[in-house]
């Protein structure tokens, strides 16, 4: 069984039907929020390099650009 560093919470998507209005952080802040009360020490999240509105929406909340992965999303429609 994984220790508790490998206690991980994945936002799978995020998109507000209305841009600028705070749906978007409402929603990093809560999922944040139940993921320390489940003793979670990573929320981690996936988006494509070309999506700069959503880089820098997480950015400004505290996440962090950890790796790029060239071609992925390429050889993930491939499959």
């Amino acid at each position: 069984m994984p220790g508790r560093e490998w206690r991980q919470c994945e936002i799978l998507t995020l998109h507000p039907a209305e841009q600028w209005r705070g749906a978007g952080t409402a929603l990093i802040e809560t999922a944040g929020q139940l993921a320390r009360q489940q003793g979670y020490v990573r929320l981690w999240l996936i988006t494509t390099n070309d999506n700069v509105d959503a880089l820098r929406f997480y950015q400004r909340r505290g996440f962090c650009l950890v790796t790029v992965h060239r071609g992925a999303v390429d050889r993930s429609r491939a499959r």
